[in-house]
């Protein structure tokens, strides 16, 4: 990859843009930095996905199973009850029991304070990452860079999401980060013992050891292993076999089917609002179970496909950058359900496109439309695209919550799945050619 002069760098930052970019900054700060910060900690008599990890670790602490009701453990531990019993609610903590461990040193903490605390280290995870991300693609920071990032870093609904509901993505981030840093160095155990730990936290990471796989690079798949079992080991030493054995009889069945989801950008939900059966949110074209089976088998397969080659292509690299981020991509195109949070784990493609497309180069105006696609909250592009079809929406509700809003086939291809085409721009984007093959052997 060639990297730009400092010289270079410099010159792109014109008067204009410094003053475009010095008001934007303002106005951001001014109008989103409260959201932002307001959103580390949860008002009282709230509580977001955070609560799943904390009240497992508050079951196990008092002697109650850890995978216990959910309602049971508000009534237990916030000695409170369900205000909407008809809002989207998991019965369940439907995240692997592995994922518990990383509220375990904040559970004798107020779930509040708990979720706060646990932000405030996600942020410090993410700056860890970005300083990777700057040092391995060999950024040159300028004072008006930082501010741009600061900027964009605050815009970013993703990350906003992930501190309001208090997702284990920027842990996620970290890992991820961390595999491709040590696998550019040439470890490839220690990148696949980073990729075996978020496979603990969250299951779709596994897909990434496709990368190994395709390159025969046993080391890796060696380190994932190894990491994946010690985790496991302790996992189980903390809370007993018990967590797994209730996660698997219980939890798992009682999942319901939410994939087919205005907010799911995988390709699996793609498809099932063409060809499942209909909902009060999604009428689909028609309700063909064969259909949808071999559309989504044939988007899997072609995707993996295309991942492999990409993998194949990069194979006498010492480390095929972007063959692993197009990898990071296509996770999570392959995940089940790929909320708008998720997208925080673009970091290192992010970055990567950004270091490979200097402004004003031929393909930067794609660029920055595509991360904007994925940057910005999807809800704006639904209220613009999508009618409300009821007259009366429930107080409190959204209106894509309740019916109120029905998504036809024409908005499902366009509002609903902009996202999903956005991610198979950034895999074009990144696809690695001849030229720059030589270009990163060289540099």
């Amino acid at each position: 990859m060639s990297i730009p002069t400092e010289e270079q760098q410099t010159s792109d930052w014109s008067v204009t843009r410094k003053i475009l970019w010095f008001i934007l900054f303002l106005v951001v700060l001014v109008l989103l930095a409260p959201g932002n910060i307001r959103a580390l900690k949860p008002a009282d008599g709230h509580i977001f996905d955070f609560f799943k990890e904390w009240a497992a670790v508050k079951n196990w602490s008092v002697g109650m199973p850890v995978y216990s009701n959910q309602e049971l453990a508000i009534q237990k531990h916030l000695n409170a009850g369900l205000s909407d019993s008809d809002g989207f609610f998991d019965p369940y903590n439907t995240h692997p029991p592995s994922a518990n461990l990383i509220s375990l040193p904040f559970f004798f903490l107020s779930y509040q304070n708990a979720h706060l605390a646990w932000n405030l280290v996600s942020l410090g995870m993410l700056c860890l990452a970005l300083v990777w991300i700057v040092r391995g693609l060999e950024f040159r920071l300028s004072g008006w860079s930082i501010l741009a990032l600061f900027t964009l870093l605050v815009l970013s609904d993703p990350l906003q999401q992930t501190l309001i509901q208090g997702q284990p993505n920027l842990l996620l981030t970290l890992l991820i980060v961390g595999a491709w840093r040590a696998g550019k160095s040439g470890n490839t155990f220690v990148s696949g013992m980073c990729l075996g730990l978020a496979t603990a936290v969250k299951i779709y990471p596994a897909y990434l050891f496709l990368y190994f796989l395709v390159r025969r690079d046993w080391r890796g798949i060696a380190g994932g292993a190894v990491s994946f079992a010690l985790i496991t080991l302790l996992t189980v030493a903390i809370f007993g076999i018990d967590a797994y054995w209730d996660y698997i009889t219980v939890v798992l069945p009682s999942i319901s089917n939410v994939t087919n989801n205005w907010g799911n950008a995988s390709l699996l939900s793609f498809w099932e609002r063409l060809f499942s059966q209909s909902t009060s949110t999604i009428q689909s074209i028609n309700d063909s179970p064969v259909l949808l089976q071999i559309s989504v088998w044939s988007s899997w397969l072609t995707v993996t496909l295309l991942a492999s080659i990409a993998i194949w292509k990069t194979r006498t690299e010492k480390f095929g950058e972007r063959a692993f981020a197009i990898t990071i991509v296509v996770m999570l195109l392959m995940s089940p359900t790929t909320w708008h949070h998720y997208f925080v784990t673009l970091a290192l493609p992010v970055g990567l496109l950004l270091a490979l497309h200097r402004p004003r180069s031929g393909k930067r105006w794609i660029v920055n439309l595509t991360i904007a696609a994925l940057a910005i909250s999807p809800r704006i592009i639904w209220l613009l695209l999508i009618r409300p079809q009821k007259a009366e929406v429930a107080t409190g509700a959204m209106p894509w919550e309740n019916g109120g809003m029905i998504a036809l086939p024409w908005q499902s291809l366009t509002a609903l799945s902009y996202q999903c085409y956005a991610l198979l721009i950034v895999i074009a984007l990144l696809w690695p050619t001849k030229a720059t093959d030589q270009s990163n052997d060289s540099t």
